[in-house]
């Protein structure tokens, strides 16, 4: 599992890329990749896919999909890596209390879906002067 290292502010967009570097992955022009997060404290161990609760009553805070046409995740293949990256706008952060999340990418091939990375990052409250 990953950290992401960088903070997220929950007063602004987040944008981010994470890399996945690994043998036989799946075409991206052939795959519906998912980006899914919850918070940490969500439920860890009940009802979790491999140790991660994934979707709990409400489900995902932020979730987003290549196929929904918005523009908010997209996926590049280069080589023996997979380069994911997200844009979520300010509005959908403002929901964010300050604390640990859980997030995972997933990929859909026809019916089937596979977690392929999950990782962990921080929401800080952060002043519209405050740079991260």
């Amino acid at each position: 599992m990953q950290n992401l290292h960088r903070p997220v502010s929950n007063r602004g967009q987040w944008r981010d890329t994470l890399t996945i570097y690994a043998d036989g992955l799946p075409d991206p022009s052939l795959t519906t990749f998912v980006f899914s997060a919850w918070p940490t404290e969500a439920g860890h161990g009940h009802g979790c896919d491999y140790g991660w609760h994934g979707v709990g009553l409400r489900g995902p805070l932020l979730q987003a999909r290549t196929d929904d046409e918005t523009g908010r995740l997209v996926a590049a293949a280069n080589g023996n890596s997979i380069a994911v990256t997200w844009l979520f706008p300010a509005v959908q952060m403002f929901g964010f209390s300050a604390g640990s999340y859980e997030g995972s990418i997933s990929a859909i091939i026809g019916d089937e879906m596979s977690e392929i990375e999950a990782f962990r990052f921080v929401v800080k409250t952060r002043g519209s002067a405050d740079r991260l």
